[in-house]
């Protein structure tokens, strides 16, 4: 019955069909309170978004107005989950499919330069048969084309973006989405680097490219994944997977994020986060680790913040983990501090120029132990 009633949710979701959110409590009170000493003046408000169940990603638009969301599809048999993206109006919560019936899955997405049009990669196209597309046929581990929608009128083309250079001996490319720069005349593009081994699984290492529009090969940063740019196009964030200090001899080495900065040029690479900074909450909060979210700019550049989160196992098994609260990297001393904070923010996604902030916040239904809901709030900063 799990699985018909899944199924009955996927067909709803047809093409440009409009739905309205269920209303969502009031704003928290004292949302972000502790961070406002470190942040510009704000004003908070609620959204009225749908829940997309499993949401993967969430991104404003330019003017602020709609969300761009990449959710799954209900799971079924299968255990991979396609993706699709969706659209949904911050006032009134309306929102509709934007790549359901034209796309299996995709990925990398965001929104264009303007408002009117979103960017994904995906080499899934099930959409009416075109001539203009029959040259597209891409090896799916490269990643697939790059796509252009217009979520006004529905036009959809493919993008030409600038080739990765030469690649190293013995290597895969596997490009992903583009990250726009607060210009938006250059992106991002993080890869994966495969190398295949005799007799042993390949080996994958993440990468960063950057490109502009109309360049003929993109420039390799260095490693890095998850990149976001500065408010001010100067900078920008990423983070690397590296193994834990203590068990560099383990066959099961630990893994621990570290968060890095440098200039959009490549150089400069700096760490501002890494297990030195992260071990001593692990001593005040207990033998379990303390990860690190993604990394979200300040509104003026100032630094970067980033969420802390406990990662004791019945944390991580629940989507109400527990969260220890925030982490701000001043850029131009490196001095850090941390701010505690018993709301249970998930996430923070900026626009594009810093001005906004979506936050993702979790509670329970009331009376059911066990159903986590998700709440939305915009911040406008002033300034």
């Amino acid at each position: 019955m799990r699985h018909l009633i899944a199924l009955a949710g996927v067909l709803l979701l047809v093409p440009n069909q409009q739905y309205l959110a269920r209303p969502i409590q009031p704003v928290v009170k004292g949302l972000l309170e502790p961070l406002r000493g470190h942040l510009p003046p704000f004003r908070t408000r609620p959204l009225y978004l749908p829940d997309f169940g499993e949401s993967q990603q969430l991104s404003l638009s330019p003017d602020g107005r709609s969300v761009l969301v990449k959710a799954s599809y209900p799971r079924l048999y299968w255990a991979y989950t396609p993706s699709y993206l969706a659209i949904a109006d911050t006032a009134t919560g309306a929102f509709h499919s934007l790549t359901l019936g034209l796309f299996v899955d995709v990925g990398g997405a965001c929104w264009a330069q303007t408002s009117d049009a979103v960017l994904f990669r995906s080499d899934h196209y099930e959409g009416p048969a075109r001539s203009d597309l029959q040259d597209l046929s891409r090896d799916a581990s490269e990643g697939g084309p790059l796509w252009k929608l217009n979520v006004r009128t529905g036009d959809l083309y493919p993008i030409r973006t600038p080739a990765p250079p030469p690649p190293f001996e013995g290597i895969r490319v596997s490009l992903g989405g583009v990250v726009l720069s607060p210009g938006g005349d250059q992106f991002l593009m993080p890869a994966t680097h495969e190398v295949r081994h005799a007799g042993a699984q390949a080996s994958h290492t993440s990468v960063i490219y950057r490109g502009g529009w109309g360049a003929e090969h993109l420039e390799y940063l260095g490693e890095g994944c998850m990149p976001t740019w500065s408010p001010d196009g100067r900078y920008i964030a990423f983070q690397r997977l590296v193994t834990h200090p203590e068990d560099e001899a383990s066959s099961y080495p630990r893994l621990i994020w570290e968060h890095w900065v440098m200039r959009a040029d490549g150089t400069e690479r700096r760490r501002l986060l890494g297990y030195e900074q992260l071990k001593p909450l692990v001593e005040r909060f207990g033998a379990w680790a303390v990860r690190a979210e993604n990394a979200v700019w300040l509104p003026r550049g100032q630094g970067i913040l980033t969420i802390l989160r406990d990662t004791h196992p019945k944390a991580v098994e629940c989507e109400l983990c527990t969260h220890t609260g925030f982490w701000i990297v001043d850029m131009k001393t490196g001095q850090s501090i941390v701010v505690l904070d018993e709301e249970q923010v998930r996430r923070i996604y900026p626009s594009r120029d810093g001005t906004h902030w979506l936050v993702e916040t979790a509670d329970r239904w009331e009376g059911l132990e066990h159903q986590v809901k998700f709440n939305y709030y915009l911040l406008d900063f002033e300034g």
